[in-house]
């Protein structure tokens, strides 16, 4: 069964507008799409951190305070510096982005903007024929994050493992915790990991979430938003599974 297409969306810094995406994030999921939602008010470096750790085909952003040339640029750009332009950006925000906006949003390297009285399903259809396609051999990672991403992924794909040139640490410590929802797993969690950073200035930190769906279905993966350390700093890797 092939993997799902996973997507990462969010909203910008200074933007708490989340009616919007929470609807389209429902869709996609109803159309077996993995979505990794980051939450409101997020800087542009947060979500292409995330979005690498995660190794998702696309990110989703959307918009609705202004600033959305510049801040979709500079999406864009980050993920060229850091070698992960294969990820893609779209996004939407109403009447807020006018045609005019995003034929220059176009230009600076947007793959689409969805205009007000775009409808779900043609949403859908646009992410499933354009990112569904197998990614092609890939170019070597700039960064230990990045290389993690791929090989996890090559994991769930089931795919043979390349050589890393990151030197791997092979007796690191692993910690399982499980427990029913709402136990409060992911606040214990982000309770010792901030600890265990303030501690320790040196090590890091990988945490491996396993949400509960059906293989191969849409899901809503949501632990990158809820963990306070993804904001601290860069030795925390975070991975929805």
């Amino acid at each position: 069964m092939p993997s799902p297409i996973r997507i990462l969306t969010a909203i910008p810094i200074c933007d708490g507008h989340d009616s919007a995406i929470n609807t389209i994030n429902l869709e996609f999921i109803r159309h077996g799409i993995e979505v990794v939602y980051l939450g409101y008010h997020r800087s542009v470096s947060d979500i292409v951190r995330a979005a690498i750790q995660e190794d998702v085909r696309a990110i989703g952003i959307s918009s609705y305070n202004g600033g959305h040339i510049e801040f979709f640029a500079e999406v864009v750009d980050l993920l060229r510096k850091h070698g992960a332009d294969d990820i893609k950006v779209f996004g939407g925000g109403g009447g807020t982005i006018t045609h005019e906006d995003a034929v220059i949003m176009k230009r600076k390297g947007v793959d689409e903007i969805f205009f007000a009285g775009t409808s779900l399903d043609d949403m859908v259809k646009f992410v499933h024929k354009r990112y569904s396609k197998p990614r092609g051999k890939r170019a070597r990672a700039k960064s230990f994050d990045q290389e993690l991403a791929h090989k996890l992924t090559e994991i769930e794909d089931k795919k043979k493992i390349r050589n890393s040139k990151f030197e791997i640490r092979r007796r690191s410590r692993v910690i399982g915790f499980t427990g029913p929802g709402g136990a409060g797993k992911t606040t214990l969690i982000d309770e010792l990991v901030l600890r265990f950073l303030n501690k320790d200035r040196r090590s890091r930190i990988a945490i491996l979430s396993h949400d509960p769906s059906v293989v191969g279905q849409g899901a809503l993966l949501g632990d990158h938003a809820q963990h306070g350390h993804t904001r601290t700093g860069r030795r925390t890797l975070t991975r929805d599974a």
